[in-house]
């Protein structure tokens, strides 16, 4: 008997298969319409801003009096002694004398250096201070480092004078500008070691950079984050974070300053800004080329975590990590870490239990349901290949001579279009299946691998997790359905949950890591999510839509061809 192409091509559901690829195309191209716009930091506050206010504008005439005539500023220079007299006289003039602490110190990889740490307290209420705010002013021999780290320095200096035209804190806080920090985090270990002051240190806010431009992202925390992540979900405006972020950087050879503090115990909240990341370190990190945005962001979290950190009681704070992702840089989502394990279960269990009580009721057959899961690890492996495949025909042709670019978009687009081409062609494979068995032999394996990586790394888990959760509670639309025909609709809801997720990974990812095959994981994701819509999308609409994604990747790859 010679089976149809997909189900969708029998007459009564090919409407509602058609109607629902369409609801996706749309909510699919509203997401990343909104992935595009909040995962950008906000524009720079226009002058006249509050005193008390941050403002990028000030911040940045703060910093091209630091940086006096963009010279190099490695520890030990003339240049950097320069900077640090500037540093100093801008600090008496906002009422906040400092004090320098010169030490000898040596980093793990015994390279040794004199350092002058530039230390302040702002003052409070209570004096001994528990926050301290930290940036470094030296820079490599490379370049100016207006971004690494002379945003963070002048971000840090418009805080205190943000904090000094309101009423006086509750507590006071130590600010340290320290040096050495490119040569192995010298000025930080001379702090732990020898400053008094390090002694009632409870949290630290440190500000960093590895590229020019960007979101400032809460990339990094400590063990027992909980608390420090639900007073970040209060009081940051616009937060661009998740505890994928910290698994990752923590696998990776990268250090900062925070290393230093986290090291000893003390809680940390790491921010940077990472796109651009083809001038870091280079005479191109300078202040043409600091985004204003970026330094805006910057300034606003740390005012707004300095602000929520310093009438926090750190004796009260409870014990325990958190696992949590923001959603569009509007809201930070969190759990337990614990509780990541359970739920994931809990979404297995309910799905498994979906396709028995079917199965019971003779509606379901277990066969497509193993096919398309096979289907689905097949498809994910063949997408990544392709993706990777395409980024060496990229580079063979004569772009993306780092793995950094400048602008990131057509490459994204180009595999996007590449992935989406692939589930479409080849999503019929699925078929007989009906959306419902397809629908469960994508979940199914998706929730057992959130809960193998929930069991592992709970903060590696949300990603996988959110979607997951999502799919168990709209599996009871599945358990008595109705309307057959209007199954199509059903798998949108987990399909549009996992690109809610995924996708603001994908506009992250390659400041983050680079291009490389790696971005497509997150497209791909969104894909393997799709695949029981598409499968049940008309065979005309899905030829349609194959040429449309032919189409719009020559033209992605041509424009990541002409933007060398």
């Amino acid at each position: 008997m010679q089976l149809p192409e997909s189900v969708a091509d029998d007459p009564k559901p090919r409407a509602e298969g058609r109607r629902a690829f369409l609801l996706w195309l749309i909510v699919l191209g509203l997401t990343c319409f909104a992935v595009f716009v909040r995962m950008n930091p906000p524009p720079p506050r226009v002058e006249p801003v509050a005193a008390t206010a941050f403002s990028a504008e000030r911040a940045r005439a703060t910093l091209a009096d630091l940086l006096g005539d963009g010279s190099p500023h490695p520890v030990g220079s003339a240049s950097n002694a320069r900077v640090r007299d500037r540093l100093l006289a801008t600090l008496e003039r906002l009422g906040t004398p400092a004090a320098i602490q010169r030490a000898d110190a040596c980093s793990a990889r015994a390279r040794c250096a004199t350092v002058e740490n530039v230390v302040a307290i702002v003052p409070g209420t209570r004096a001994e201070p528990e926050l301290l705010l930290a940036a470094h002013y030296d820079s490599v021999a490379k370049g100016p480092g207006a971004s690494d780290d002379g945003a963070g320095v002048a971000a840090l200096i418009e805080v205190i004078r943000a904090i000094r035209s309101g009423p006086l804190p509750p507590r006071s806080i130590a600010v340290l500008f320290s040096d050495g920090e490119e040569l192995g985090l010298l000025g930080a270990e001379a702090f732990v070691a020898n400053h008094p002051l390090f002694k009632g240190i409870r949290v630290v806010v440190n500000l960093e950079a590895r590229g020019v431009s960007g979101p400032s992202m809460l990339f990094e925390t400590g063990p027992d984050d909980a608390w420090l992540i639900d007073i970040a979900a209060r009081a940051i405006e616009r937060p661009v974070t998740g505890s994928l972020f910290r698994v990752v950087y923590e696998l990776m050879p990268n250090d900062t300053d925070a290393s230093v503090f986290k090291r000893h115990g003390v809680a940390i909240a790491n921010f940077a800004f990472l796109r651009g990341a083809a001038r870091y370190h280079t005479g191109s990190d300078d202040l043409a080329h600091l985004d204003l945005g970026s330094l805006q962001h910057h300034g606003d979290n740390a005012l707004a975590m300095t602000r929520a950190l310093v009438a926090t009681d750190f004796a009260h704070v409870p014990h325990g990590d958190a696992a949590w992702l923001d959603l569009f840089a509007l809201t930070i989502l969190r759990v337990p870490a614990g509780a990541c394990a359970p739920l994931a279960g809990a979404s297995l269990i309910a799905l498994l239990a979906c396709a028995w009580i079917r199965r019971r009721a003779a509606s379901l057959d277990v066969v497509p349901i193993a096919r398309a899961s096979l289907f689905s690890l097949a498809f994910a492996i063949a997408a990544i290949l392709a993706a990777h495949a395409l980024m060496i025909a990229i580079r063979s042709a004569g772009a993306l001579p780092t793995a950094f670019a400048e602008s990131t978009w057509p490459y994204l687009a180009a595999v996007a279009s590449a992935t989406a081409g692939l589930a479409l062609a080849t999503s019929s494979r699925i078929a007989p299946a009906r959306p419902v068995e397809a629908w469960l032999g994508v979940w199914i394996p998706w929730s057992a691998v959130a809960l193998v990586v929930a069991a592992w790394r709970p903060q590696a888990s949300p990603l996988l997790l959110a979607p997951a959760v999502v799919a168990a509670m709209s599996s009871a639309i599945f358990l008595r359905p109705r309307r057959p025909f209007a199954e199509p609709y059903a798998p949108l809801l987990s399909a549009h949950a996992a690109a809610i997720v995924w996708l603001p990974l994908a506009r992250l990812l390659p400041d983050t890591l680079g291009l490389g095959a790696i971005v497509a994981v997150p497209i791909v994701a969104v894909a393997i999510a799709s695949l029981p819509t598409l499968m049940a999308t008309p065979a005309r609409d899905r030829r349609a839509a194959i040429a449309a994604s032919v189409g719009s990747l020559a033209v992605f790859v041509a424009i990541a061809l002409t933007a060398r």
